[in-house]
C-alpha cells in the first residue's frame, strides 16, 4: 500500500551556518559533597576529627561564611554520611549542596518566530532549564529520510524533482550539532537514508535542531540522538511493508522512540496489518511509537495512529484550538501544536505554522543542498513534539515506556470538556509539568455502593480515585468483593469524568460485604482501601424506604405494579424538564436490597449520571444543567454532557435528590414555592386546566369538591417530583357522569395546600 506524509508548507526565512556546542544536564544535588556548619564556639579542629571519624574529606572553608565543604569519597553512601554529621553535637547543620543553573534562553535568531515553543504554549525555555536531552536516547524518524550527511546522490536516486548543484546530498546547516546514529534506507535498500523531499528533515528539526548556536531555529530536544530511517520516497509515499521494516529496524538497533509522521486514509486499516505487528513488537520491547492523527479533518484517525499501541497526536493552533485539518475521534491520545498557515493570530507577519529548517523548494522541486527556514503545518508537525517530550523524559531518568506515556497524558493541559475527550485526547502536551513530575504518594480510593436499579439482587460499585492511574488512566487493577467467598469485580471508567470507575456485583446473600480496591498511579505507587457494607432485605409493599442515614432513598411501587423499580422516579415532560429517573427493565416480583453505608459515607464526592432523550430538539449544551436539592434550594452543579450517548454527568458531595433542567435561566425553571394555579378563564370550556409547580418531592392530593363540600372527583393522589406539570378536569364526576353547571372547588393538600374556585358552564 502507498501512503503519504501529512503536511503543508510555505517558504519563509533563511538561516545561517551552524556552530553548536551541547551541554550535558547536571543533577539537582551535588553527588560528591555536602556542606557543614559548626556551632558557635567550636574550633576548626573539630571538623578534622569529624571527617576522620565519618569518612568525609574537608575540601575547603568559606572565606566569608562559617561553613565547610566536605567531600564524600567515591562509593560511599552520601545520605548515610550526611545523617551522621547531622547527629554530631558540634554541628549546627549539615545539608546537601544544590546545583544552580543559568535560566537558559536560546540565541537562535529565528527562535522568536517559533511560537509553539513560547511561554504560552510549550514553555520550552523553562523546560530546557531542567532537561535538553541526552545523546544516549535515540528517536527514530521513520519518514522520507533526513538531511544528515554529505553523500553523492546515487544514480537510482536521481529524479528531475531532486536537484543539487554538486550532485551530492548535504547535511542541513542547522543539524550540524545533532548526533546521528546509523539508520537505513528501505526505499533504495542501502545504509544512506538521505532525505530527498524535505518532510523528514523538518520533522527531525522539530525534535533536535541545533539550539543556542546563534543560527537558525531551536529544537525541542537538541541534545538527543536522531536515527534516520527512510520508508517514503522523494514524492512522500511508500509501502507499508517498508514502514513495518523501518519500525522493526529502529527497535532492533536501539531506538527508544519511533516517530511516524505518516498514515493512510481515515479509518481504513486495509494493508496495515504488518505495521501493526511491528508496532506491537516495539511496545513489547519497551519502545514508544508516536503517530500523527491525520489531516483529513474527520472524526476518525488514520492508521497507524488508530492502533491502541501508538501515542496518537492531534494538532492544535495558536489559540490552543483544534486545527481545521486535524483528524480526531476514538483512540486519540494527546495533542500538540501543529500550526495553521491560514492565519497570523500572533501578528508576526507569517502564517502560524511550525518553523524549522529543511530544503528549499520550488513547486515540486527540492534542492537538497540549499536549506531554509520553512513554516509547515500538519499533524506531522505535532507528532514529533510528543516524540521529543518522550525523549526528554527518557533523558531525565524515566526508563519505563508506559510510565513516560502516563506522565505525558496526566500532565497535559486539559482542553475541551474536563478529562479525556476524543477531540484533544488528554489535552495539549505540557513539557515543563511533565519534567517536574515527581510522585511518591499512593493514590487514595473512595468506595460507594448503591442498589442497582435495573437488575434485581445486583449492586453498583463506584470507585473514585484521588489521582490519574497508570496505563492510560485504566481502572484499579484489583477489586475484590468478599461476602462469604471472594470474587473479582471488573470496573470500567465512566467517560467524560475524572477518575470515576463503575462495576456491577450480584449479591449471593445478605449480610456484610467487604470491598478491597487496589491500584497504581503514574508514579508507580500502589494505593489500597477497603470498605464494609451491610445489606438487609426489603419487602416492597409500596411507598418510600430510607437508608439509616436518611440520605439515600428508594421508592418502590406496590407489588401489583412491580414492573418498574425506582431509586428515584422520573419522566421527561412536555417542557423539556427531567427529574432524575433510573428505572429498571421489566422484571418479576422479587426481593430488593438496600445499602446501609453509614453516616460518613454521605460526605464522599460522587458522580451523578442522568440519561435523557432530547434527540431532534436542537437544544444547545449550555442549556442543559443538573441541580441538586440541598433541603431548601436547588443548587446548580457543574455538568459534563455526552451528547452522543444522551448522558449528563455531574459531581456532588454525597447522595441526594437531583434534577436535570433544560433551560439557561435557573429562575425560569425552579419554582419559588409549591403552587397550583388555574390556567386562564374557563367559561364555556369543556375541561379545566390547572398547572402545578413543585419545588421539592412529596405527596400531592388534589380533588374537586362541590359547594356543599362533597368530593366530586379525585384528580391525583401520588408522590410528585420537582417540576411544572399540567392537570386537567373534564367536568365529570368519579362515576363518569357530567356534572351540572356551577361553581366547584379544586382543593390540594399534602405538599401543596391551596383551594381554587372553578366556574364550570355548559355550552
Amino acid at each position: 500500500m502507498l501512503v503519504s506524509f501529512l503536511f503543508t508548507l510555505i517558504l519563509s526565512l533563511v538561516n545561517g551556518p551552524v556552530d553548536f556546542g551541547g551541554k550535558d544536564a547536571l543533577p539537582d544535588l551535588a553527588p560528591d559533597r555536602i556542606v557543614v556548619r559548626l556551632r558557635d564556639g567550636v574550633s576548626d579542629d573539630e571538623i578534622k576529627g569529624l571527617t576522620a571519624q565519618l569518612k568525609g574529606r574537608v575540601a575547603c572553608k568559606s572565606p566569608y561564611l562559617d561553613f565547610y565543604t566536605v567531600g564524600i569519597p567515591d562509593g560511599e553512601d552520601i545520605d548515610k554520611i550526611l545523617s551522621e554529621y547531622q547527629k554530631a553535637p558540634s554541628v549546627l547543620y549539615a545539608d546537601r549542596i544544590a546545583i544552580g543553573r543559568i535560566f537558559w534562553h536560546p540565541n537562535d535568531p529565528y527562535f522568536p518566530y517559533q511560537w509553539h515553543l513560547d511561554s504560552d504554549h510549550l514553555n520550552m525555555e523553562d523546560a530546557w532549564d531542567i532537561e535538553r536531552g541526552d545523546s544516549s536516547v535515540a528517536i527514530a524518524v521513520v519518514d522520507c529520510g533526513v538531511a544528515y550527511e554529505d553523500y553523492p546522490i546515487p544514480i537510482n536516486e536521481e529524479h528531475p524533482e531532486v536537484q543539487s548543484f554538486d550532485g551530492w546530498y548535504h547535511q542541513a546547516t542547522d543539524l550540524g550539532g545533532v548526533r546521528f546514529i546509523p539508520g537505513y534506507d528501505f526505499v533504495n535498500d542501502d545504509a544512506h537514508p538521505n532525505d530527498n523531499n524535505g518532510h523528514g528533515t523538518h520533522v527531525a528539526a522539530i525534535i533536535a535542531e541545533a539550539t543556542n548556536n546563534n543560527a537558525g531555529m531551536a529544537g525541542m530536544a537538541p541534545d538527543i540522538s536522531i536515527m534516520p530511517v527512510k520508508v517514503l520516497d522523494y514524492t512522500g509515499v511508500g509501502y507499508t511493508t517498508d514502514i513495518a521494516d523501518g519500525i522493526s529496524y529502529a527497535v532492533s538497533n536501539g531506538a527508544d522512540i519511533v516517530n511516524l509522521s505518516l498514515g493512510g486514509e481515515p479509518g481504513d486499516s486495509t494493508g496495515w496489518r504488518m505495521v501493526h505487528d511491528a508496532i506491537k513488537n516495539a511496545r513489547q520491547s519497551g519502545v514508544l511509537v508516536v503517530a500523527a492523527a491525520g489531516n483529513k479533518s474527520t472524526n476518525q484517525l488514520s492508521y497507524p495512529a488508530a492502533y491502541p499501541e501508538c501515542i496518537s497526536v492531534a494538532a492544535t493552533e495558536w489559540r490552543d484550538s483544534l486545527t481545521y485539518y486535524s483528524q480526531y475521534g476514538p483512540g486519540l491520545d494527546i495533542s500538540a501544536p501543529g500550526g495553521d498557515l491560514t492565519h497570523d493570530r500572533n501578528g508576526d507577519g507569517y502564517g502560524d505554522g511550525i518553523l524549522q529548517e529543511t530544503f528549499r523548494r520550488n513547486g515540486d522541486t527540492c534542492w537538497v543542498d540549499e536549506f531554509l527556514g520553512y513554516f509547515y503545518h500538519g499533524t506531522s508537525m505535532a507528532a514529533p513534539m510528543a516524540s521529543a517530550l518522550a525523549g526528554l523524559l527518557k533523558s531525565h531518568g524515566f526508563e519505563d515506556a508506559n510510565q513516560i506515556e502516563d506522565i505525558i497524558y496526566s500532565n497535559a493541559k486539559d482542553l475541551g470538556v474536563p478529562g479525556y475527550d476524543t477531540i484533544f485526547g488528554w489535552g495539549r502536551i505540557e513539557p515543563l509539568s511533565a519534567l517536574l513530575f515527581n510522585d511518591t504518594i499512593p493514590p487514595e480510593f473512595s468506595i460507594l455502593v448503591l442498589q442497582n436499579a435495573y437488575l434485581e439482587k445486583w449492586v453498583d460499585i463506584w470507585v473514585f480515585s484521588s489521582e490519574y492511574l497508570a496505563n492510560g488512566d485504566s481502572p484499579p487493577d484489583s477489586v475484590v468483593v468478599s461476602i462469604g467467598t471472594e470474587e473479582e469485580v471488573f470496573l470500567r471508567k465512566i467517560p467524560n469524568t475524572e477518575r470515576v470507575y463503575h462495576g456491577e456485583f450480584h449479591l449471593p446473600t445478605i449480610g456484610d460485604m467487604n470491598i478491597t480496591v487496589s491500584g497504581v498511579d503514574v508514579g508507580r505507587n500502589r494505593g489500597t482501601n477497603n470498605r464494609t457494607y451491610s445489606f438487609s432485605k426489603i419487602t416492597p409493599n409500596g411507598g418510600e424506604v430510607y437508608s439509616p442515614d436518611k440520605y439515600f432513598r428508594c421508592y418502590f411501587p406496590p407489588a401489583s405494579l412491580w414492573e418498574d423499580c425506582y431509586i428515584l422516579s422520573g419522566r421527561l415532560d412536555e417542557y423539556g424538564r427531567k427529574w432524575l429517573g433510573i428505572t429498571s427493565s421489566k422484571q418479576a416480583i422479587g426481593d430488593a436490597y438496600l445499602v446501609s453505608p453509614g453516616l460518613e459515607e454521605t460526605k464522599e464526592e460522587i458522580t451523578v449520571a442522568l440519561q435523557y432523550n432530547l434527540r431532534g430538539e436542537n437544544i444547545p449544551e449550555e442549556k442543559i444543567a443538573v441541580f441538586r436539592w440541598n433541603g431548601g434550594n436547588w443548587e446548580r452543579l457543574e455538568s459534563v454532557i455526552d451528547m452522543d450517548k444522551d448522558i449528563v454527568y455531574a459531581r456532588a458531595n454525597g447522595l441526594g435528590i437531583f434534577q436535570l433542567f433544560v433551560d439557561d435561566k435557573e429562575t425560569d425553571i425552579i419554582p419559588i414555592k409549591n403552587n397550583i394555579n388555574l390556567v386562564g378563564p374557563n367559561p364555556f370550556l369543556q375541561r379545566t386546566e390547572l398547572m402545578y409547580t413543585i419545588r421539592e418531592p412529596g405527596r400531592l392530593d388534589v380533588s374537586v369538591y362541590d359547594l356543599m363540600g362533597r368530593e366530586v372527583k379525585r384528580l391525583v393522589n401520588k408522590v410528585v417530583y420537582p417540576g411544572s406539570y399540567n392537570l386537567f378536569w373534564d367536568g365529570v364526576d368519579s362515576r363518569g357522569s357530567r356534572v351540572s353547571s356551577g361553581a366547584y372547588i379544586v382543593h390540594s393538600k399534602g405538599i401543596v395546600n391551596k383551594s381554587i374556585k372553578v366556574i364550570l358552564i355548559k355550552r
